[in-house]
């Protein structure tokens, strides 16, 4: 069953420490349960001016039309690889992508106590995710790099959401959009925080944020949404379930630490590898629009069960049959330790040499990075 929430039962937005002077009261509109008081305007369900997608089937709304056209984006980058004035070699750049993370969390307003079972995370283990990130990416070429925001106030790297009542807290369950009513709950989480996009800096679109939700519906465990232009949208970003954050890639049922390498991947316009089927080749116009990645089946199961019952039961990867007609034992071994796959974390290390090409085209056309010659310190 999914839930909704009043997100106007959000009182506070704190910075990086639960001190800190710059703590202010929700303001009215987002008191949706206050009479009189009218929500904000939403963007309309479904969109109409920027395709969504997020990691579930019923969030993949790209319209036929807006899809052509990000196909006719992507296979327009193709062999064009983009340097700055004065860097002499296409890999030896590097892009670093701002990071602000927004913690929601529960606190009981006479202890004011902060747990992780109640969604707390430490500026400390905030770092450790954004560390993790930067492990995950240190092999692509050109380089992206992450690095949480320095800022204070509304640039700060990290910013608290608090709920000081324990039952609005247990209700805030976010479900990827598959409908007007979800799509307003995710906008709002948004504009808590950051305010509507004709409010939001010049740079909106090389921000990444990151929202940590209580929960998510159906198993869901994060989503994101693609660029589809350079023009900015509301719900930009990365949502995940808090209780994934920290878990370790040992827990196999689990699929941190690198489930926000995944969701950056969409960021920075990555689709799964298993986009299409195996009816689909991966060419510039079809499947995951990326040639290096081979077909693969659209259920997520066989490989993440294969990658499961190897890690679990020493299950021979050699004796693997590839799901697809005509695939390689070698193609599916590939897919399995894939990013963008749906593979388990300790199967998953690596992007293609395609997937790389393809983030930072996409970094430099839809999301506009000016990147540096050589490596950053």
């Amino acid at each position: 069953m999914r839930f909704s929430f009043i997100l106007g039962l959000l009182p506070v937005v704190l910075g990086a420490a639960a001190t800190s002077p710059d703590t202010t009261e929700a303001p009215p509109s987002l008191n949706f349960g206050q009479t009189g008081v009218a929500p904000p305007t939403k963007p309309t369900f479904p969109p109409t001016t920027h395709p969504y997608h997020g990691d579930s089937p019923s969030s993949n709304l790209w319209t036929p039309a807006q899809k052509a056209s990000f196909q006719q984006a992507v296979a327009s980058w193709d062999g064009k690889e983009v340097t700055t004035k004065g860097c002499a070699v296409y890999a030896d750049q590097t892009i670093t992508i701002p990071v602000f993370v927004v913690v929601h969390y529960y606190s009981n307003p006479i202890s004011n106590d902060k747990t992780r079972a109640h969604g707390y995370l430490s500026p400390a283990q905030v770092q450790a995710m954004i560390d993790q990130m930067n492990k995950d990416w240190s092999a692509s070429k050109p380089r992206v790099r992450f690095a949480l925001s320095t800022g204070t106030g509304a640039n700060a790297g990290i910013r608290y959401v608090v709920f000081r009542k324990i039952a609005d807290w247990n209700n805030f369950i976010v479900a990827p959009p598959s409908n007007q009513a979800e799509l307003d709950v995710v906008t709002t989480i948004a504009e808590n925080v950051r305010g509507p996009v004709s409010s939001r800096p010049s740079s909106q679109m090389r921000q990444l944020f990151i929202y940590t939700v209580k929960a998510m519906p159906d198993s869901t465990i994060a989503f994101a949404f693609l660029p589809s232009s350079s023009s900015p949208f509301s719900v930009d970003g990365i949502y995940i379930s808090q209780e994934y954050l920290l878990k370790p890639a040992s827990d196999l049922a689990y699929h941190y630490p690198h489930t926000l390498t995944h969701e950056a991947g969409h960021w920075l316009t990555l689709e799964h590898t298993f986009e299409g089927g195996c009816d689909a080749p991966n060419t510039l116009t079809g499947g995951d629009m990326v040639t290096d990645t081979p077909r693969w089946d659209l259920s997520s199961n066989f490989y993440s069960n294969a990658c499961y019952y190897y890690k679990q039961y020493g299950y021979d990867f050699n004796k693997i049959v590839n799901p697809c007609p005509g695939g390689t034992k070698a193609q599916a071994i590939a897919n399995i330790a894939n990013y963008m796959s749906y593979s388990l974390a300790e199967c998953t290390t690596k992007f293609t040499t395609g997937q790389q090409k393809r983030a930072w085209a996409a970094a430099i056309n839809f999301r506009k990075f000016v990147p540096v010659c050589g490596a950053v310190a």
